[in-house]
């Protein structure tokens, strides 16, 4: 009796736990939700009243254009384009910064001589690479394909080798006397233990390979989110440049939330 009561208790402690964290997330997300309302409020009082909208617009405006743009599908058809060559090179940047860090470390000492220069070529500025991409992949997109992919390797790269130089080398070793391959040794040792670091290198990679997409169709494209920002521009058209910023948080938001969701799916394999 002792025991089914403990287990009882047990239990009930273990649901109200997460009643009280179901409540306190509702709680977080009415407050987030309250203070845009406010800000949108302020804003769009501040437009009617005090600003002039053709240099901030206002809610009212970016609405009326957001459903102009539905209605008409130039928004989804910037939108696919814009998705299209990041994601793209954004998967197959992490995948190659993940092979990189593999091979750095099974290359320890080649990896100390290319290291000033690995240094180097990351520390230049991204967004003025974009120029010299569409001049050698021109404005299709390939050039953003190539960029983003060049931007997301080396933040998977570096964080990826973390993660992997914090493997347990004991834990390695004895895999490898009991005659493990190279590739059961990633897949069951190295892969696990460095996944969360890729993952982190991924969301922080994510908004900085999104940028450079943007910069790369400000430059030079005839589609994209960055093309419509130009465009809009080109038009002192405030209100058009502000609705695509709109877009893009959202499209932000979603990336965020994929990666936080295929994050979770990863530590339960893990």
């Amino acid at each position: 009796m002792a025991l089914a009561s403990g287990a009882e208790g047990s239990e009930g402690a273990i649901r109200a736990a997460a009643v009280a964290g179901r409540r306190r997330s509702e709680a977080i997300w009415l407050g987030r939700l309250l203070f845009g309302a406010f800000l949108l409020a302020v804003w769009q009082v501040a437009a009617d009243r005090w600003a002039d909208p053709f240099w901030t617009s206002s809610p009212a405006l970016i609405a009326d254009r957001l459903v102009v743009w539905l209605a008409d599908g130039q928004i989804f058809r910037h939108t696919a384009a814009t998705l299209s060559s990041f994601l793209t090179g954004f998967f197959g940047g992490a995948v190659t910064g993940v092979m990189l860090a593999v091979a750095a470390l099974r290359l320890p000492r080649l990896f100390d001589a290319l290291q000033p220069y690995i240094s180097a070529i990351y520390s230049l500025p991204k967004v003025a690479l974009a120029p010299l991409f569409i001049l050698w992949f021109g404005i299709g997109l390939e050039s953003k394909i190539a960029l983003v992919w060049f931007i997301t390797i080396f933040v998977v790269f570096w964080n990826g080798l973390a993660g992997l130089r914090s493997i347990n080398r004991e834990l390695v070793n004895s895999v490898r006397v009991m005659g493990a391959s190279q590739w059961q040794l990633f897949t069951k040792i190295e892969l696990p233990g460095s996944v969360s670091w890729v993952l982190t290198g991924m969301k922080i990679a994510m908004p900085l390979a999104l940028h450079g997409a943007i910069a790369a169709e400000i430059f030079g494209s005839n589609r994209g989110l960055g093309y419509l920002i130009a465009y809009s521009g080109g038009d002192l058209d405030t209100t058009g440049i502000m609705t695509v910023l709109v877009v893009l948080i959202v499209v932000t938001a979603i990336l965020s939330a994929g990666l936080n969701g295929l994050q979770r799916a990863f530590d339960r394999w893990r």
